[in-house]
């Protein structure tokens, strides 16, 4: 118990630090942002690496996650106080931030039941080891989402100043390169992870998790498409339409509990893959047709069609490596290589962004 009662203690402590950061985030302090989260994870390392030597027991383990958390806490709001003073609230101001925060609280609780739902129709209808090698695979094909994961750290702020601008050709813009890079990222990793699905369970788990490429690749997919609807989600977002965001949610939370029902029974693990597939598909079709009433979502359909053909001489690669005398890495670099070339011959890179890459090299040499 005494155990559970100094876990409790890391909830408001962690609720704190994640507003904190939040803040830190919205005003664009990126280096203030980058220093907290680098000491919070190395002053972790730190701690698991002593408890480590030194035997320690999880109690240790959890005080010891507790006072690096306290402690970054500690200096993020040192952090805010700086650029920012305190003033008492004006409740009458309070009312269009209600208005907007209010319909996104249950957002937490209905993408958890997207995500989660599946493993709970599976742990019913199969057996145990199906439930760890879908969660095993889930986790692996999760990895897609690292190539979003620093868009949306930037997008939601410098979308916001332009929209409150009222510069909607700017938004287009930031919507656009959104899209672009960590798709042209997400289209080699969904091939190599469909590609060495048996490998990367080899690394990261024992060959009883083993699964079928197609599983992991359904499960890529499906999370790089959740990605691209959460980019069109941002246009609800900047006007304010939180209303729509949680219909959208509802009722694909519905539709996921629904498939879910009916596949996992007949189909086990592929059912739950392909469920989550047309669930996140689903979303993010109906966010971008509500989206259009605001602001016409800029989708990016011939840049999409360019990486999916680029991505060919990879897939071929991939395909053959089980069979050809080259080995494999080999083969997957060469498809990799064979992927850019194409990238770079279909024009997907535009002459302003071969300057702005150039500018960014001259800065990094200390050139004006």
């Amino acid at each position: 118990m005494r155990v559970v009662r100094i876990a409790l203690l890391l909830i408001p402590v962690s609720g704190l630090l994640n507003l904190v950061l939040s803040y830190l985030r919205a005003a664009r302090a990126t280096t203030s942002y980058a220093w907290l989260v680098a000491g919070e994870t190395c002053g972790w390392l730190a701690v698991a690496a002593t408890l480590l030597v030194l035997e320690g027991d999880l109690e240790l383990m959890i005080l010891g996650l507790l006072t690096i958390r306290s402690l970054i806490l500690a200096v993020g709001v040192g952090l805010v106080l700086s650029r920012s003073r305190i003033w008492s609230p004006r409740l009458s101001s309070l009312g269009p931030y209600l208005r907007y925060g209010l319909p996104l609280l249950p957002l937490g609780v209905l993408n958890w039941v997207i995500n989660a739902s599946d493993r709970f129709f599976l742990s019913y209808f199969c057996e145990p080891e199906v439930v760890g090698i879908y969660a095993v695979s889930y986790g692996i094909g999760s990895i897609v989402g690292l190539a979003y994961a620093p868009v949306f750290f930037v997008l939601l702020p410098a979308t916001a100043a332009a929209w409150s601008g009222g510069r909607s050709e700017e938004v287009d813009e930031y919507l656009r390169f959104a899209q672009k890079y960590p798709f042209l990222v997400a289209v080699p990793v969904v091939l190599l992870l469909t590609g060495y699905a048996e490998a990367t369970i080899g690394l990261l788990a024992t060959k009883s998790f083993a699964a079928t490429p197609m599983l992991i690749g359904c499960v890529a997919m499906a999370i790089a498409i959740m990605n691209v609807g959460a980019i069109a989600q941002t246009v609800l977002n900047l006007d304010g339409r939180s209303g729509r965001i949680l219909l959208t949610s509802v009722g694909t939370a519905s539709f996921n509990i629904a498939a879910n029902a009916l596949a996992v029974p007949y189909y086990g693990a592929m059912g739950a893959a392909v469920t989550t597939l047309m669930t996140y598909t689903l979303q993010a079709l109906v966010t971008h047709l509500l989206s259009r009433s605001v602001l016409p979502f800029p989708w990016a359909w011939r840049l999409m069609l360019k990486a999916l053909l680029s991505a060919l001489p990879l897939a071929l690669c991939l395909t053959l490596s089980n069979n050809a005398a080259v080995p494999q890495p080999l083969l997957a670099i060469g498809g990799c290589a064979a992927y850019a070339g194409l990238l770079f011959a279909s024009g997907v890179f535009e002459p302003r962004e071969w300057r702005l890459v150039l500018a960014v090299i001259n800065l990094g040499k200390g050139r004006p």
